[in-house]
């Protein structure tokens, strides 16, 4: 029997912030420095984007920045592997799709 979790949506431990996607060299620079603030540093996250294309280039672009980030999507090979090391010590930032998390 399945198990029903009720909670709020507004929830002081989670910080949300909801950004266009659009591919531009603006968002190359807002996204990792958005990730650097101090009140984020060292914090698990999810940053959903709507192509897998853009959540490899968005993983890339958070690795050549200091991040620890992988990409996230359906059909990916490993992607067990990449959950365990998001839930676990290895990987901060999970680049996904909305429909894989």
């Amino acid at each position: 029997k399945p198990v029903m979790f009720n909670e709020p949506t507004v929830r002081p431990n989670l910080y949300y912030e909801v950004r266009n996607m659009t591919a531009n060299p603006v968002l190359d620079e807002a996204l990792p420095e958005l990730l650097g603030q101090a009140h984020l540093k060292e914090k698990k996250g999810i940053v959903y984007c709507p192509y897998v294309k853009d959540c490899v280039r968005f993983a890339a672009l958070l690795k050549r920045t200091g991040h620890r980030a992988e990409p996230y999507y359906g059909k990916m090979e490993g992607r067990d592997e990449v959950y365990r090391a998001w839930a676990g010590d290895e990987c901060d930032i999970l680049v996904a799709t909305a429909s894989t998390v």
